[in-house]
């Protein structure tokens, strides 16, 4: 089980374009999106901690994370 981690600022500006499909976003207003997202990430800390790895996803392409990934399957 991998938890690819990423900033509130970049999970907020990553969810923001596609925030009308989202039904647990759509109502939220976009400047009280950021506080939204880490009320729910403070919530689920206890789950995402027990994931196997933990990735950091700041700056880093989907090349980037999928060559992380694979080799932790090696």
């Amino acid at each position: 089980v991998f938890y690819i981690q990423l900033p509130i600022p970049a999970l907020s500006k990553r969810l923001l374009p596609e925030k009308a499909e989202r039904p647990l976003i759509s109502h939220i207003p976009d400047e009280e999106l950021p506080e939204f997202i880490g009320k729910h990430l403070f919530e689920r800390v206890p789950f995402y901690s027990r994931a196997h790895h933990t990735l950091n996803a700041e700056n880093k392409s989907l090349e980037d994370l999928a060559e992380e990934i694979e080799g932790f399957l090696v």
